[in-house]
């Protein structure tokens, strides 16, 4: 399972039943903490293998924080064949940014709670 990973591209529907997501793990580290340690840049590809109905159903936009769970697999593909990650299931994670977006939090009163 990976925590907190931020899309950073649009989803991929391949084949029209799979669907492919590229991350970044540590999605909520500040970009200037990234800058300085390369390991919270890297960037990583997950196949989640009849999965693109999921991806209609909820709507995902890069930029959009997720919690993955995903196993280690072989991918026997003779171009593209080797380690991957095999997406089992994903959410969205619901952040404050998201819930204003959506009206549910007020950001007057977000400010009062910062303030104190």
């Amino acid at each position: 399972m990976a925590h907190s990973v931020r899309l950073v591209a649009p989803p991929q529907v391949m084949k029209e039943k799979h669907l492919k997501l590229r991350f970044l793990s540590g999605g909520d580290t500040p970009e200037d903490e990234r800058q300085r340690d390369w390991r919270k840049s890297i960037t990583h590809t997950a196949m989640g293998w009849r999965m693109a109905e999921r991806l209609q159903q909820e709507q995902l936009l890069p930029g959009d924080t997720l919690d993955i769970a995903f196993t280690l697999d072989h991918n026997d593909h003779p171009d593209f064949g080797g380690l991957e990650l095999s997406l089992r299931d994903f959410r969205k994670v619901r952040t404050t940014r998201n819930a204003e977006d959506e009206g549910k939090v007020d950001p007057n009163r977000l400010k009062q709670h910062q303030a104190i």
